[in-house]
């Protein structure tokens, strides 16, 4: 289990909002398609070893950056160097991104940068 000391309270908005219905905290969801959109990326997330937090944790962990960068990455479509090696993951991250796009919430290039940041430090 990794572990990480990146306040939540200090990241976007956005980021702070995609990560609460990645956890699965029902009010941050807008309707049914994105509560089942996010339930199944949980859950193929955690079924490939990656550890997504529960709702009321404080700190975004190390592989929650990890699933955000893709997300962000898979939000731009000249920029898909890096997705899962599991398809039916990189599918669930697929399906949410562009749901995010739907709803108007882009996260920010600085995601994606910090997890090539992060990556090059472990």
């Amino acid at each position: 289990m990794t572990y990480s000391n990146r306040a939540l309270y200090r990241r976007p908005r956005t980021e702070q909002a995609v990560l609460a219905m990645l956890r699965g905290e029902r009010n941050s969801l807008r309707g049914a398609d994105q509560n089942c959109a996010f339930g199944r990326l949980r859950y193929l997330a955690r079924q490939s070893g990656l550890v997504i937090y529960d709702a009321d944790t404080g700190y975004l962990g190390d592989d929650e950056l990890t699933v955000l960068s893709w997300l962000a990455i898979s939000q731009r479509p000249r920029t898909k160097a890096l997705q899962p090696a599991d398809p039916a993951l990189a599918s669930a991250i697929n399906d949410c991104a562009s749901r995010l796009i739907e709803a108007g919430m882009r996260l920010y290039p600085i995601t994606i940068y910090q997890y090539h940041l992060f990556s090059r430090l472990t």
